[in-house]
């Protein structure tokens, strides 16, 4: 979401309210959808559903930028922590 503050090096003052409206509904964690491919949150289901439909739509026979030999693989275990030296 794209909320513009200054127009023509003024201050939009109605719409930084707004923002901090937007910024505030964020805080609240009962209110917060998170989508389950990327990082982000949104506040109403129907914003995830249209990013999802939007931004992760699969296109058939795609072809990848790499092959998967260079994918980074999450770890199969968690790592140990590191051994103190006793001395």
């Amino acid at each position: 979401k794209v909320i513009p503050i200054y127009e023509d090096g003024d201050e939009l003052t109605s719409n930084v309210l707004l923002y901090v409206d937007h910024l505030k509904q964020h805080q609240d964690k009962e209110l917060e959808v998170k989508c389950n491919r990327c990082v982000l949150k949104f506040v109403h289901l129907g914003q995830l559903k249209e990013h999802q439909i939007r931004d992760h739509n699969s296109v058939e026979d795609a072809i990848p930028l790499c092959s998967e030999e260079h994918l980074i693989n999450q770890p199969k275990n968690k790592a140990r922590p590191p051994v103190k030296d006793s001395a």
